[in-house]
């Protein structure tokens, strides 16, 4: 609102008389001109103004026909309640008009004012241009006084009429929305109550409930107090709904109630639901072994005499309660392959639970086997999951000792090392070897059967090792000839093989002579005698001397 000092200068200034050319409308315009007793109805308070100053109109109304419940001032106007401190019902409303106004003439809705009827009777609804300190408009650039013409407004309340009111038993109570929900096809919602109240103060006359616009399939009306009754004010009557779908899917529908309301001759209520399934339980059967949906559960390869489990699920995928009978009954497992546990048999699953069977492979013998076990529920489409098993059993893992060496051939257990001059020696290499499937354990090689010289062990790798699967390890085995003859020795290698827990390897070799001298053989030896016992001779004269058959 504009100072009091500036709405003092523009009344001052109005003695400078009007504008030429300048005026100002304003116009009440009511929703109704017959509002009944109880109801609310809106006042458009809209002014037609060229660039105005500032001006502050003042609404007055009957306040015992009419009551004000609010206001709202559409831009750039203001709207307040005059009477200060406000009160429940206010007599009077001000009505600032902006103190710029846009440029160019045009219509402005001031504000939209809401007022509810109390009362029968004519109710007066006017402005007038003193609701604050200033008397009339001003022009905003030469502040000249602008005339205004106000063109008023009345109503006259309609206080005897019949009036209907429609509530129903799904909140919100007054939205003339019946929602059913979600209803499973085949069965019958409960019942809604739509409830018709005459709130006027006049009979009220019902006609045919659903007759102009009947619902149809799925809904019914099951009950009916209103078709063709008359309702003295503040009694009421009802209407009984049912939703009864037979299919899966929305049903939207609308069905109207006539009445002699001179406002609302006929009332229109929306029903809705949705039908779903029919709740059925769906059997589903998953292992642990991959893929896991195939119903077959391979274990392998499995060693004799040992057991291997894998887990067989059952679980409820439907929406209503799956009941399993005796797992394994009809169809029942043999030998090797057994039930192990058993949390399924003649339970009852909950849509969305589980349960476990534990299915045992327990090989006796080395071979392929397979079988099947049967699992009963009373789901309509899979009476019986048939769920097949398979499994090999595998030799029991034996160590198995190979031993090959350096000289061909190489596996036959001979390590030949050949004719070796003296002084030299000669090494070969002994590898050991495990081929089997379990850990061979090695004993200390040559223990029991030792390596007389002159063949030795001078590498060993092997003795109280461990080798795995497919692992090895070596020897190292050497000649040194000290005498000119042939040599044959063996030595023993033990291990945790069951089949061969000593293996023997024989070696070879024979000693020559040193490089340079006879290879004559026996002669050679002779002549190496004669030599050393001529060399004797000599040395026995020098030291005695000359004996007589030597003398000149």
């Amino acid at each position: 609102m504009i100072s009091q000092i500036s709405r003092r200068c523009a009344a001052l200034l109005a003695l400078l008389g009007p504008a030429t050319g300048m005026a100002a409308t304003v116009t009440i315009v009511p929703s109704t001109l017959t509002p009944n007793v109880g109801d609310t109805f809106t006042v458009t308070i809209t002014g037609d103004a060229p660039n105005t100053f500032a001006a502050t109109m003042g609404l007055s109304f009957d306040a015992d026909k009419v009551a004000y419940v609010s206001g709202a001032a559409l831009a750039p106007w203001n709207v307040f309640v005059k009477n200060s401190p406000v009160t429940a019902n206010p007599t009077v409303i001000d009505i600032e008009a902006p103190s710029a106004m846009p440029a160019s003439p045009g219509v402005y809705n001031a504000a939209v004012l809401t007022f509810q009827a109390i009362a029968a009777g004519a109710a007066s609804i006017v402005i007038d241009d003193d609701g604050g300190f200033v008397s009339g408009w001003f022009d905003a650039d030469t502040a000249d006084y602008i005339p205004v013409t106000y063109t008023q407004a009345s109503v006259t309340v309609v206080g005897v009429e019949p009036n209907i009111t429609i509530t129903d038993s799904v909140a919100p109570d007054d939205d003339r929305l019946v929602p059913f929900g979600q209803v499973t096809e085949g069965t019958t919602s409960p019942t809604r109550t739509v409830t018709v109240t005459n709130s006027g103060n006049q009979d009220l006359v019902l006609g045919t409930v659903a007759l102009a616009n009947p619902l149809a399939d799925p809904y019914a009306v099951v009950s009916d107090t209103c078709s063709g009754q008359t309702l003295t004010p503040a009694s009421s009557c009802t209407v009984g709904l049912e939703f009864a779908p037979v299919a899966s899917g929305d049903f939207p529908d609308t069905f109207d109630i006539p009445s002699s309301d001179p406002d609302e001759p006929s009332v229109t209520i929306t029903v809705s639901g949705t039908g779903t399934a029919i709740p059925v339980p769906n059997v589903w059967v998953t292992d642990s072994v991959a893929p896991t949906t195939d119903n077959q559960v391979p274990f392998g390869s499995v060693v004799q005499d040992q057991a291997a489990t894998q887990t067989i699920t059952v679980a409820n995928e439907g929406t209503a309660n799956l009941t399993i009978g005796q797992v394994g009954m009809a169809n029942p497992l043999a030998a090797p392959f057994s039930i192990a546990g058993d949390a399924c048999s003649n339970e009852v699953l909950a849509p969305l639970e589980s349960c476990a069977v534990q299915v045992r492979f327990l090989p006796t013998a080395v071979g392929p086997f397979s079988d099947s076990l049967d699992i009963p529920s009373d789901d309509p489409d899979t009476a019986t999951v048939t769920v097949s098993v398979s499994g090999v059993g595998a030799p029991v893992p034996v160590p198995d000792i190979a031993v090959s060496d350096s000289v061909a051939p190489a596996a036959d257990r001979l390590v030949g090392f050949g004719d070796v001059r003296l002084p030299n020696t000669a090494s070969q290499t002994v590898t050991v070897a495990n081929s089997g499937t379990a850990d061979l354990l090695l004993g200390s090689v040559a223990a029991t059967n030792p390596l007389a010289a002159p063949f030795s062990i001078v590498t060993d790798n092997c003795s109280g090792q461990t080798l795995a699967p497919a692992a090895s390890c070596t020897l190292g085995v050497a000649f040194a000839p000290d005498a000119i003859q042939p040599y044959n020795e063996s030595f023993d290698i033990p291990s945790n093989d069951p089949d061969e827990p000593t293996v023997t390897i024989t070696v070879s070799g024979s000693g020559m002579p040193a490089a340079g001298g006879s290879s004559g053989g026996s002669s050679a030896i002779d002549l190496a005698t004669l030599l050393a016992l001529g060399l004797l001779g000599l040395a026995a004269r020098r030291r005695l001397g000359p004996g007589p058959d030597l003398m000149p």
